[in-house]
């Protein structure tokens, strides 16, 4: 199936909304006060430390304990064999910050289960508070899905969370690992955020997705298009999209 994409002029980015710049950290977020802990089986030495980058335009949100541990133990019930949790990317949307850590959005990745060269596969769950609470008794199971991560040209894979320039992406339909690797090197130095997703067309054409914010209906970036001609990608639009 494909992704269905919103695709807007340039026009419609007003200044207004090119001034809000994503965030990114590799500092995990701060957990809120134990008395804000739902009535949950937290283990009293329970501390999050796995590394969490921020992706939004939007203030990232402090998670109460509970959340975190929440978030861990959904995690950890649905990891790969012989992986481990490699990072967390926090996406506050609208309201979120407002919501005192009530509403939130993250992606878990585990670490890679294959790597050859400069990519790296694995897989990753998204969860929400509006499908995952503990303090709203709202449990489902998370759905795994999966990845590409494209190292640096010259560097190996480390267990290190990746730069926030080179997040880990999905790709719609298929592509031979030497093309992915030809368009993230011709997409990365542009600068239009980290890339979210490669996407087949019918037509033969590739659209390679950037997001300097993937909050939830407040998400931005670019759209790069690419044609192949003579045995080289072309690039020949790019345009921009909102959500």
């Amino acid at each position: 199936m494909k992704q269905h994409l919103t695709i807007v002029s340039a026009i419609v980015l007003t200044a207004t909304c090119l001034s809000a710049h994503a965030q990114h950290s590799e500092t995990p977020l701060p957990a809120t006060s134990d008395t804000e802990r739902a009535d949950s089986d937290v283990p009293t030495d329970f501390e999050w430390s796995v590394p969490t980058l921020h992706e939004s335009d939007w203030k990232a949100t402090s998670l109460s304990t509970s959340v975190w541990y929440w978030i861990h133990s959904r995690a950890v019930s649905v990891m790969p064999p012989k992986t481990r949790i490699w990072f967390v990317l926090n996406i506050p949307g609208p309201g979120d910050a407002e919501s005192e850590g009530r509403d939130w959005n993250v992606n878990v990745y585990f670490t890679p289960q294959q790597v050859s060269g400069r990519i790296c596969k694995g897989r990753f769950i998204s969860l929400a508070s509006f499908s995952d609470n503990p303090e709203r008794g709202q449990k489902r199971q998370p759905v795994l899905k999966d990845y590409w991560h494209v190292v640096s040209e010259g560097t190996a894979f480390t267990n290190s969370p990746p730069p926030s320039s080179a997040l880990p992406f999905q790709i719609y339909d298929t592509l031979p690992e030497r093309a992915v690797v030809e368009l993230v090197d011709l997409v990365r130095p542009k600068g239009g955020g980290p890339i979210s997703s490669i996407e087949i067309q019918d037509d033969g054409r590739v659209y390679v997705r950037t997001a300097t914010s993937r909050a939830p209906l407040a998400g931005r970036g670019k759209i790069y298009v690419f044609e192949k001609k003579n045995d080289r990608w072309v690039l020949v639009e790019e345009l921009d999209w909102i959500s």
